[in-house]
């Protein structure tokens, strides 16, 4: 979840410092441009979640 908040975050940032330079693309690909690893590091934050409270 935090990765999740982290990706969003990111891609909001990126937006706001140049609104009107950013192309409309799916949300996805905007957190994969801000936070290239996120995939990566959602799936990390899964797994340690699931052996947490599993």
């Amino acid at each position: 979840v935090e990765a999740f908040a982290e990706g969003i975050k990111l891609a909001g940032e990126v937006f706001w410092q140049n609104p009107s330079k950013t192309v409309l693309i799916p949300n996805w690909h905007r957190v994969i441009a801000a936070l290239p690893d996120f995939f990566e590091l959602l799936k990390d934050a899964v797994k340690k979640d699931n052996e947490q409270y599993a």
